[in-house]
């Protein structure tokens, strides 16, 4: 991906206030016919409503143990860590996932990959992306100038660059960089290019001088 530029903000939620709890008196009691040197009958607290600790109303408040706090947060790190283990992968939702979509061969090899044609989606490409890794295009401007990092990607890629329906150079491994990205190395193919194939590492054999066609609708005069 290209390099870029965010900054997200907090926002504050709401406050519940606390309801107030009644109390009998003896007085009133004895207003409503109770007899003379008698008490009323002692009332059984009210339960902890809802209401009173901050909580949603109508429900009653529970105490969690220390051992089911435990429980449920090993919980929470183990769905995390498998999410995107298997078939169940949720997307962080800072990700961007493009629809646009090309069918490529490079050279004897297969890549069904999504198209990055404009320089915000050039920008964002795989930062934070965990799902659906196959492959990403990224067109280059007109001036076929196209630098890129490794800026929040969460797995290395290999980057192969394409002029004139060929490859022109392979760079690999490109290795996911933290953010804040101003540390983040940069990589260009040193050359003016008409676009570049991100990849996961080691997702293709490929070699400079291969055939790369499927770009036509993007790249005209291109196979």
């Amino acid at each position: 991906m290209a390099p870029a530029r965010r900054s997200p903000r907090a926002r504050s939620g709401d406050r519940h206030g606390a309801g107030r709890g009644g109390f009998s008196s003896a007085r009133t009691a004895l207003a409503a016919g109770a007899g003379r040197g008698s008490l009323p009958a002692p009332r059984s607290p009210a339960p902890r409503t809802a209401l009173a600790s901050g909580e949603a109303p109508g429900s009653l408040v529970a105490r969690r143990s220390p051992a089911l706090a435990l429980r449920l947060a090993l919980l929470g790190l183990t769905h995390l860590a498998t999410a995107c283990d298997g078939g169940s992968c949720e997307e962080d939702i800072r990700a961007q996932v493009l629809d646009t979509r090309a069918e490529l061969e490079i050279g004897d090899q297969q890549l069904s990959a999504e198209v990055a044609t404009t320089e915000v989606e050039r920008e964002r490409g795989w930062k934070h992306r965990r799902c659906d890794l196959e492959g990403l295009v990224l067109i280059a401007p007109d001036d076929g100038e196209l630098s890129l990092w490794g800026c929040g990607l969460r797995e290395a890629v290999d980057v192969h660059w394409i002029r004139d329906g060929q490859v022109l150079a392979t760079h690999g491994p490109l290795d996911p960089c933290a953010e804040p990205c101003g540390a983040c190395p940069i990589v260009e193919p040193g050359a003016p290019v008409d676009a570049a194939i991100e990849v996961p590492r080691g997702a293709l054999e490929v070699s400079p001088g291969d055939t790369v066609t499927g770009l036509a609708a993007w790249l005209p005069g291109v196979p």
